[in-house]
């Protein structure tokens, strides 16, 4: 795929994260996140950001929901990944169903999940 394909895929997935929100490769938590929560979240955002990937953590998307992070690879396709401390797979999962499809999602509930999911999308 060209450059131009690749930065026109990059953008439709920017465009879903309010702009005001892009913080793009910043690590963002909030004071109510678990220490879990938080460490997970810093572990999958760390390797994304050496793998090459563009990394937002906490976005939030045009209609308001808000993921633990969403990473662009570097040939544009669109990666979230939701990080489990207090609620359960059913309502992640049931929570995913209404985040933008265009994005593939993950849950990861611990270190193990963070390194499956690593391994399956660094090479993106």
């Amino acid at each position: 795929m060209n450059n131009r394909k690749i930065e026109v895929k990059k953008r439709q997935i920017r465009n879903l994260i309010r702009p005001s929100n892009r913080k793009r490769n910043c690590f963002c938590i909030y004071s109510g996140e678990t220490k879990k929560h938080m460490d997970l979240k810093y572990e999958m955002w760390f390797r994304l950001l050496k793998a090459g990937f563009e990394v937002y953590t906490e976005a939030i998307f045009i209609d308001g929901k808000r993921a633990d992070i969403t990473a662009i690879s570097p040939h544009g396709n669109g990666f979230g990944i939701e990080c489990l401390s207090s609620e359960t797979i059913k309502e992640c999962e049931f929570k995913l169903k209404s985040y933008p499809n265009t994005i593939q999602w993950f849950i990861a509930k611990d270190f193990n999940d963070i390194e499956r999911i690593y391994e399956e999308i660094k090479n993106d």
